[in-house]
Parts: structure tokens; sequence; C-alpha cells
């Protein structure tokens, strides 16, 4: 399911808000240590995503 959720965060990069709403929606499917590998994989790999004017959804996301 990790691996999963990686590829379509990785097809959504395109849209900041799909983006968004997939990865709070993938909090439903994964354990919590998953959950924090994943967060910490966007941040890694799409901090674009996770930044700018909407910060304050990605720190909803992320707690």
């Amino acid at each position: 399911m990790h691996d999963y959720l990686k590829a379509v965060l990785t097809k959504l990069s395109f849209d900041r808000t799909l983006f968004l709403k997939e990865l709070s929606k993938s909090r439903r499917w994964l354990t919590s240590s998953e959950w924090d590998s994943l967060y910490k994989w966007a941040e890694q790999n799409h901090q674009n995503m996770l930044e700018c004017d909407a910060s304050h959804q990605a720190g909803s996301i992320k707690n």
C-alpha cells in the first residue's frame, strides 16, 4: 500500500490540491509508522507541494 500511495502521489504532483487531498486520505489506510514514512518521503520528494501559501494545510495533514 505504501508504494502504491507513493506512485499515486507522484502522478498527482502536477496539482497541489489533489496532491494534498490524496495525502490526507492516505492516513486512513496506513499505520502510524507507515504514515510517518510516507510524509517524510513527501517532504523530501515533493516539498514544493507542502509549502508556500497553503503551509497551514500541510501542517494540518501532518497532525
